[in-house]
């Protein structure tokens, strides 16, 4: 808590233009059934829209049941946000469960300064997917149909087509792939690779399970 006072106080007085302060409480490792993934939304005065967003997104992204309180809980990180004048949504779980948390979840797991290479990443290059297994095959197929069809078209030698539309796949997949493209910062390595890294020198199996893009102006 004092450290959000210490923060939020700061980005107040150096007037930052915080769009929101989203606080997930405890809203982490649960090996419970997604029937009992119950958190709790505060809304509290002036961004009660906000907990309304909250819940779009629990309900596009997650598998968590919610309820929504009009409460300015002042037991929470949100609140010292709140109190500076930033607009604030902050979940609760409802039912603390010891599953929520591993042994593994310490502060020297968690590597703020990868997260944001990630995030800055995506916002940057805005993959559709994370990896190759998640692109439906249906689009593969049509893409595959489009360079055939291109390919053929410039005269090329069909018996060297096949190979020019598969290299043209893999160039596909690391235009959407996440784990496949190029690294903004060094195009000799691919976001694979610093996650490989990562993996080597925490001595722990992560992964990039989800990530969502925001663009303002969008509309979907």
């Amino acid at each position: 808590m004092e450290g959000a006072y210490n923060i939020a106080g700061y980005m107040n007085y150096r007037d930052y233009d915080v769009k929101l302060m989203l606080n997930n409480d405890m809203v982490a490792h649960n090996t419970m059934q997604p029937g009992d993934w119950n958190v709790r939304i505060y809304a509290y005065t002036g961004s009660e829209h906000y907990a309304a967003f909250g819940a779009a997104l629990a309900e596009v992204y997650t598998n968590l049941s919610y309820t929504f309180t009009l409460h300015n809980s002042s037991g929470s990180d949100s609140f010292a946000f709140w109190v500076n004048g930033f607009p604030v949504t902050y979940y609760e779980e409802l039912e603390f469960s010891p599953y929520w948390h591993t042994p593994y979840d310490i502060i020297e797991n968690c590597d703020i300064d990868f997260c944001t290479e990630i995030a800055m990443h995506i916002a940057a290059t805005a993959p559709r997917f994370i990896s190759r297994e998640e692109v439906d095959s249906d689009l593969i197929e049509k893409e595959k149909e489009i360079y055939r069809e291109v390919a053929l078209n410039e005269g090329k030698p069909e018996n060297i087509v096949d190979r020019i539309v598969e290299g043209k796949i893999g160039k596909y997949y690391e235009q959407v792939c996440l784990l496949e493209q190029p690294w903004i910062r060094d195009g000799d390595k691919k976001i694979e690779d610093l996650l490989n890294e990562k993996i080597a020198s925490l001595g722990e199996n992560i992964r990039i399970a989800r990530f969502a893009r925001f663009a303002l102006g969008e509309s979907n």
